[in-house]
């Protein structure tokens, strides 16, 4: 029996030898036909037919080099520009607002700006114990009704906003004024910079404003009628 068995184990041993052999050539098969495979997909047919490989580095590089040699004499630094050609644009000007230079007289200019700077750095700041305080004290320069109408609608102090003190303000001519919306009308902005403190003084805190200021000239002066506070204009 043992004859039988060690025939047995030795025909197995064989029959794994030749399945690996015969496994290993037809890989070595597949992976030859792969390569293949591989090679026709580097390959593209161009338009007019027939085959050609696909660029190697060398052919990129002359590519490259050919534009930017074409790059080069069209738009290179050395090159001439013919501008004769070229037609200039007109510009609308209806909607860009014309300086008031071209819509006031200097003397307007001046005199409004002059009294929009006045009245701003007294009416900018308040006192929230008196909150009319200093709307009195601007009254000269604001015209009756806005005076009357501040009387009733006032700013009103708070804990953490009592007090506001004004520091400096820029004024400068709005850049959406248009001359059909004047009438007679002149208009500033007031860029305004300035402290708040609350009500025990204690806390401090800088602050910056936008004001519209618009005036319009009474009894051959100009007064403050409108204003209004951070909004867009």
């Amino acid at each position: 029996m043992s004859y039988v068995v060690y025939g047995i184990i030795v025909s197995l041993v064989i029959l794994i030898l030749y399945s690996l052999y015969v496994g290993s050539k037809n890989n070595d098969e597949t992976i030859t036909e792969d390569e293949e495979k591989v090679d026709e997909v580097y390959e593209y047919t161009s338009k007019q037919g027939g085959k050609r490989k696909t660029p190697n580095k060398a052919d990129e590089r002359k590519d490259i080099d050919k534009y930017e040699e074409e790059f080069d004499e069209s738009f290179g630094e050395n090159h001439d520009y013919d501008l004769s050609e070229v037609e200039p644009t007109d510009i609308d000007k209806s909607n860009i607002a014309p300086p008031y230079s071209d819509l006031f007289n200097g003397e307007d200019i001046k005199a409004s700006k002059k009294v929009a700077k006045q009245f701003i750095k007294i009416f900018y700041n308040l006192n929230g114990r008196y909150p009319l305080k200093y709307i009195d004290e601007s009254q000269k320069y604001m015209s009756e009704e806005l005076y009357n109408k501040l009387q009733h609608e006032h700013e009103a102090g708070n804990m953490a906003k009592m007090y506001r003190e004004y520091e400096s303000a820029d004024i400068f001519e709005p850049t959406g004024t248009k001359p059909s919306s004047n009438d007679g009308v002149i208009v500033w902005v007031a860029n305004v910079k300035g402290t708040v403190l609350d009500y025990h003084k204690e806390n401090k805190k800088e602050v910056q404003d936008i004001y519209i200021i618009y005036l319009e000239k009474i009894d051959d002066e100009y007064k403050v009628i409108e204003y209004s506070v951070n909004v867009p204009f």
